[in-house]
């Protein structure tokens, strides 16, 4: 699965703007406003990170694959970030998918015994 760089690069772009709203507000309420909002959008900030720094040391490391006295070396790092790789672009595109309204709402269960 390829996560469109478009994409990714739209919700950092975001981040940061929360992040540098955050320092110039002086509204209570939008202060806490995108408080909630930089709270949601960190976790997700930090996985789009993570990937990209894997994605271009990735880069790195297949340039260096073309250096004979390097190429045994990045060839191992290469193969243990090809089978991590998948696996960030899941969970990066678990933390893009929308949430659900009700995801984290409160429900009330009543268990009454049953008769007969």
């Amino acid at each position: 699965m390829r996560l469109p760089q478009a994409r990714l690069d739209q919700v950092l772009d975001r981040f940061h703007q929360v992040e540098a709203r955050m320092g110039a507000a002086s509204d209570g309420q939008e202060i806490v406003r995108l408080s909630k909002e930089h709270a949601e959008m960190k976790p997700v900030a930090d996985a789009v990170m993570a990937l990209a720094r894997t994605r271009a040391e990735m880069a790195d490391l297949e340039a260096m694959a073309a250096d004979p006295e390097m190429a045994e070396m990045a060839a191992e790092e290469l193969q243990v970030l090809r089978e991590t790789l998948p696996d960030m672009e899941r969970d990066v595109a678990l933390l893009l998918a929308p949430r659900d309204a009700d995801e984290n709402a409160s429900a009330v269960l009543e268990v009454r015994a049953g008769t007969g």
